[in-house]
């Protein structure tokens, strides 16, 4: 199914923006994460991780309110989606030295490493097989709603559904001549039209 020319741009804007997004979310929450993860290894409960996990909220809903837009939504949601899972895949398949080195990639230049555990646990890339499917179906029902001479119809003609022809006027039109009985004209239907009844005397003795 072939898709509108004028909705090709904000496909293709959509994809950039969620690679970029996708990077730079995975780059804040990766940082995030590597501090929270010190609660851990401190053993100590501070309340020094708090703004770091709302961080991630913030995050969260910065990214979804741009996969929540119509005309770029999908584009993003599959761009994210395939920088998440690849790049969880990557970590996964590489050689280790491999590995390691795309891992600087997320993160902040100049800032101490607090190593985070959702590029190297799978979780990465659980979120981003999740949303890129999502993305992708997205882009289907879009592509199906908005194809030319698709419109929504009731089915008609069919047992136990709306009737195929109504008999009844519908409202603003104008009756066409003949659908109702004129002066002096029998009106057709079940019923025994004028003059065809037995004449007095003729019915059955008993």
């Amino acid at each position: 199914m072939t898709r509108p020319a004028n909705q090709l741009p904000g496909i293709i804007g959509g994809v950039v923006t969620g690679l970029a997004v996708a990077w730079l979310s995975l780059m804040a929450v990766s940082y995030a994460s590597g501090h929270m993860m010190q609660r851990l290894v401190r053993l100590r409960n501070d309340g020094s991780t708090l703004l770091w996990a709302v961080l991630i909220v913030v995050i969260a809903v910065v990214v979804g309110l741009l996969m929540s837009i119509r005309p770029i939504g999908a584009g993003v949601m599959v761009g994210a989606g395939l920088l998440w899972s690849g790049v969880g895949l990557a970590l996964q398949v590489l050689p280790i030295r491999l590995a390691f080195d795309l891992s600087k990639l997320f993160e902040f230049p100049g800032r101490p490493r607090f190593r985070s555990s959702i590029v190297w646990d799978g979780s990465i890339l659980f979120l981003g097989a999740l949303v890129l499917v999502l993305g992708l179906r997205r882009l289907v029902q879009d592509a199906r709603r908005t194809a030319p001479g698709v419109q929504d119809t009731f089915p008609t003609g069919q047992p136990g559904l709306y009737p195929q022809h109504s008999t009844f006027p519908q409202p603003g039109a104008h009756p066409q001549p003949g659908t109702f009985p004129q002066p002096g004209n029998p009106q057709q239907g079940p019923y025994p039209q004028q003059g065809t009844y037995p004449p007095a005397g003729n019915y059955p003795q008993h």
